[in-house]
């Protein structure tokens, strides 16, 4: 490892883990304050600087295709309705809980104290457009082929339950919502076919650990940690910032990280 995050056991989503995930497909890491003690009580604060070769396409998890772009989406902007535990199996994340209706569909029940970085709250009505944009064939979407091909339609029954039918029986019908929604009151005026170019991609609203603060094109992205995150999915991060730095050159990458 290159890098040290100050942390401490988190219920559900673990930022170090989470982190060093991320650490360990990037080029290259450095701690940018002091490191923690290596025992003793977790304590908060610091920055994670960490080194990509090339820039992000944008953060969008409808039409994100670079890999880290849609981990960036997954674990540090954006809550997914579901997340994986160590054995890989999907557990509650945006969505609280589920019921699997026999092999023709599921319904999922949101959390309600998830709130998108400007305020206004997560809802079906944000997942269902979500679905909606990502099955719409202008858009293009990624999450269509890879996830929602065997899933025929969204049905929202109230503001924090929707409802999911199967095109045909699966074997992976939890599996198949690892995506995160995308606000609706921001992009539902964004034409399908242009969402790929929308400015919201380049200055993302999400709903995740860590908010949005600064893209400088092929030189770093700013994110710093939501103070607003749920309790329940373990609350604000202990980590205040963390830093995507641009070093395409390998050998700069090596000097910068101390290896």
């Amino acid at each position: 490892m290159c890098a040290r995050f100050p942390g401490g056991p988190l219920p559900v989503w673990t930022l170090a883990r989470a982190a060093a995930a991320l650490l360990l497909a990037l080029a290259g890491c450095r701690q940018a304050e002091e490191p923690a003690e290596a025992a003793g009580e977790p304590r908060r604060g610091g920055t994670a600087v960490v080194g990509v070769r090339a820039d992000f396409s944008g953060f969008n998890p409808i039409v994100t295709t670079d890999q880290y772009g849609i981990e960036v989406n997954q674990y540090v902007l954006f809550t997914p309705l579901v997340q994986y535990d160590e054995d890989l199996n999907a557990r509650p994340y945006l969505a609280e809980s589920w019921e699997l209706l026999g092999d023709t569909g599921v319904v999922f029940r949101l959390r309600r104290d998830v709130r998108w970085h400007d305020g206004r709250p997560v809802t079906a009505e944000d997942v269902a457009f979500t679905f909606e944009r990502a099955k719409d064939p202008r858009t293009a979407s990624l999450l269509a082929s890879a996830f929602l091909e065997p899933v025929r339609s969204a049905e929202v029954l109230d503001a924090h339950t929707i409802r999911f039918r199967f095109v045909r029986p699966h074997a992976q019908a939890l599996e198949d919502f690892w995506w995160a929604p995308v606000p609706r009151h921001l992009l539902a005026d964004v034409p399908p076919d242009r969402l790929r170019t929308a400015a919201f991609n380049r200055r993302p609203v999400g709903s995740g650990p860590y908010r949005f603060v600064e893209w400088r094109p092929n030189e770093r992205v700013v994110f710093e940690r939501n103070p607003d995150f749920p309790e329940g999915l373990g609350g604000p991060p202990y980590l205040d910032r963390v830093v995507f730095r641009v070093i395409p050159e390998s050998a700069t990458t090596a000097i910068w990280a101390g290896v």
